[in-house]
């Protein structure tokens, strides 16, 4: 209510000293009285567009078009401007050297809020007649809280909320106010984002008005926003109200579905599941802190704090750390849909299909941990994750990052870079790997029964661009590989290698048919990846009685494949009894087709045993 305030010393004070004036000579002297006496009062400059006193008991005192200027660091708008401004007093009052209105109305007042780089309002400092001293800028009048407070039409807006050209406003304020307190109500929106309901209360007006010793105290404040199936409340106080500072709330948000208040700020999303968090809201030299964050989403929670540095930056600068206990891909689907992209469902096509976060990425900057104890819903076992999180000049950074799957761990780092809005963003992948169980690892992507065993080693080094992940990774380079010991794998095909007589010759090949689980002593792959195109340099798999090479490529843009699977007996007898196999078509169902023309040879003497040792680690 700082606007209440100002528009009341500017009134009333210049009101007392030369009403009698003003009734000799005529309404124009006051005005250009209030105009003169801005400075002093408030600090800055004041014009009245009109001024007219209806005399009686009580006397009413109308401003039309009342401006206050901006700081001069804010530009050409206004910090304030009021279609019409009221005051009711009692001239009895004045006797006693005191202006108590009995009733302030304001109609259409527009209040214009902004921070400098360092981090201070454009509101009236304290020693500009602002600080609503008993004398207001030297006058001999006290003046006293109004008994009633009306605001009609009001609009608030505050620039540079989170970055610069980001503004917050308050539209359709509408406020009544008692000795005890004052209820608001109106609709805020953030730019970009939808409006949305906000209401409130504030404390006593005598707060407000009484002088530094009242403004030393804390200012009950009362928020509540959003519908009643996604409501955001705070409930506290600010020492220092007309500095907008000393702010200390408890905030708490509980509902149904969180997307009603992320649309207000202009993040679009599905539905998500129901949702509660509690948290304590402080004020910094420049921003604003989080702490004893506890939330909860769905069966997941998350605790911590966070802090957000606005004045003085070009970007809003983010830090926190986070720890979630306990976290359930299932709830957090609808990220996939955010900015309006995937359904939101959580499933692996969505978000394959989501768009990624280039615009926030070049709107801030963070920076921060976040660890997650137990990741659950990957069709295994609980899985383990460990972030460093680096977000500057447009570039996502993962780095230390550590995922704990499959009885192994994977170390690495991840990157979007999307620094440049004209060019798609690229994003890129670093893990290395060892110890992960491979039946656990697929069954996270929902191919748990394709093979079985230990990756003794794994490494990936993959980078791509694109605005979505389907397309980053139709355009991957970089290189796979891996070791395998001791496991099983189900591949379309094994069965034709021995010219389809599975029955007869499988368990001799040591093979098993499509249905069947295929035993694997070692498997090896160097899979170096180019415009989305795998190529297998080297792909072998031995089994107890054969050595099977695959060559060819796989296509990721398009999800289809073609290689060509040859087995090589360790014994010269099955040579009569094996036929090289290719596998084409979609990745998902391949077709198998046989190929006798193809040449088969018999394992060199060694190569079993060297891809093993390789495996091993013997070379």
């Amino acid at each position: 209510m700082k606007f209440v305030r100002i528009v009341a010393v500017i009134l009333l004070v210049p009101v007392a000293g030369t009403v009698v004036v003003a009734a000799a000579f005529g309404d124009r002297l006051l005005a250009a009285a209030i105009e003169r006496a801005g400075p002093a009062l408030v600090g800055r400059d004041v014009r009245v567009g009109g001024v007219s006193i209806d005399w009686g008991f009580p006397t009413s005192v109308t401003a039309t078009d009342l401006v206050v200027a901006n700081a001069d660091w804010g530009g050409g708008t206004p910090l304030l401007r009021a279609g019409q401004a009221e005051a009711t007093v009692e001239l009895l009052d004045l006797l006693r050297l005191q202006v108590s209105p009995v009733r302030l109305a304001l109609r259409q007042p527009a209040l214009h809020l902004a921070r400098d780089e360092r981090g201070r309002w454009n509101l009236p400092s304290a020693g500009g007649g602002g600080d609503g001293s008993a004398s207001g800028g030297g006058s001999l009048f006290q003046v006293a809280a109004p008994r009633e407070i009306e605001v009609e039409g009001g609009e608030v807006t505050v620039d540079y909320l989170a970055s610069p050209g980001v503004e917050a406003r308050i539209a359709a304020l509408s406020a009544r106010g008692t000795p005890s307190g004052v209820e608001f109500r109106g609709t805020a929106s953030l730019e970009g984002g939808a409006p949305i309901d906000v209401s409130g209360g504030t404390g006593p007006l005598a707060a407000l008005f009484g002088g530094g010793e009242g403004e030393a105290k804390p200012f009950p404040i009362r928020l509540e926003i959003g519908p009643e199936t996604a409501r955001l409340s705070a409930d506290g106080h600010m020492a220092r109200p007309f500095d907008l500072a000393g702010v200390d709330l408890r905030v708490q948000g509980q509902g149904d579905d969180l997307a009603p208040l992320l649309a207000a700020l202009a993040v679009p999303v599905a539905a998500t599941p129901p949702f509660r968090f509690t948290a304590h809201l402080t004020d910094i030299e420049r921003g604003w802190r989080l702490r004893n964050l506890a939330a909860r989403l769905g069966e997941s929670r998350m605790e911590g704090e966070a802090s957000v540095l606005l004045a003085g930056r070009p970007k809003p600068f983010l830090k926190f750390d986070l720890v979630a206990p306990s976290a359930v891909t299932s709830d957090f689907g609808w990220l996939a849909s955010a900015g309006g992209s995937g359904s939101g469902s959580g499933a692996l096509g969505s978000w394959m299909d989501a768009k990624l976060p280039t615009a926030w990425l070049r709107r801030a900057e963070a920076e921060g941990d976040l660890r997650v104890e137990r990741l659950e819903g990957l069709a295994t076992e609980p899985a383990g994750l460990r972030a460093g999180v680096e977000m500057k000049d447009g570039r996502l950074r993962l780095q230390p990052l550590r995922v704990e799957l499959a009885g192994g761990a994977a170390e690495g780092s991840a990157t979007v870079e999307a620094a440049d809005a004209d060019a798609p963003p690229r994003a890129g992948l670093r893990l290395e790997a060892d110890g992960l169980r491979l039946g656990p690892l697929l069954a996270a992507f929902g191919a748990g029964e394709v093979a079985s065993g230990t990756a003794r080693t794994a490494s990936a080094d993959l980078s791509g661009r694109g605005t979505t992940l389907r397309e980053v990774v139709a355009g991957l380079d970089g290189v796979a590989r891996f070791r395998v010991a001791d496991g099983t794998v189900r591949v379309p095909g094994l069965a034709q290698l021995s010219m389809g007589l599975v029955e007869t010759f499988g368990a001799v090949l040591g093979v098993g048919g499509d249905a069947g689980a295929t035993p694997v002593a070692c498997a090896i792959g160097d899979l170096p990846v180019r415009d989305g195109v795998v190529h297998t340099e080297r792909l072998v798999m031995v089994t107890q009685r054969v050595a099977i090479t695959a060559e060819g490529t796989i296509r990721l843009g398009d999800g289809t494949l073609r290689l060509t699977l040859t087995p090589s007996p360790l014994d010269e007898a099955l040579l009569r009894v094996v036929v090289p196999v290719v596998l084409s078509g979609d990745l998902a169902s391949p077709e198998v087709e046989t190929h006798p023309e193809l040449r088969v040879g018999a394992a060199r003497t060694g190569v079993p045993a060297d891809v093993c040792a390789e495996e091993a680690g013997g070379r």
